[in-house]
């Protein structure tokens, strides 16, 4: 399956994967607050003696506070709702359904009796339909008709 598989193709796995030789060449923590102290500055990480945060984690405080802030006028003006539907808008109920859960099947059988100009025939009908909307349906038939007489 590693191997062989689509998804193997897509996304490779390194051969060392696991073994403690996959980790080398990643960022370690003091790494990464070395490179979070460059760019926002020595004091970007140590906490401040007055509030016990950093600028750094203060900032990104603000930033939550403005989003929820901006969440709460697009529920306001959506009226309320978090899920961001639009009012009277209903899915199809054939939204979800795979390929082959929209076709339909079809099949027609019938006999009509003798009259004086007709003999006895018979009907023999098939049918395929793929189910765009539960309205309509788009499809291909095919029908025998055989007279005995």
């Amino acid at each position: 399956m590693q191997e062989n598989s689509y998804l193997s193709r897509l996304f490779p796995v390194s051969k060392n994967y696991g073994t403690p030789q996959a980790v080398n060449g990643l960022q370690s923590i003091s790494e990464i607050k070395k490179e979070l102290q460059d760019r926002f500055g020595k004091d970007a990480l140590t906490p401040d003696a007055a509030t016990g945060t950093s600028p750094l984690q203060s900032t990104v405080q603000s930033a939550q506070a403005r989003l929820s802030q901006l969440k709460d006028k697009i529920d306001a003006a959506v009226g309320g709702s978090s899920d961001m539907m639009l009012p009277g808008f209903t899915p199809s109920g054939t939204a979800h359904k795979n390929f082959f859960r929209r076709l339909r099947y079809g099949f027609n059988f019938q006999s009509e009796s003798s009259t004086s100009v007709l003999p006895v025939a018979s009907d023999l009908g098939m049918g395929i339909a793929y189910m765009v909307s539960k309205k309509m349906d788009i499809g291909l038939g095919a029908s025998f008709k055989n007279r005995l007489g």
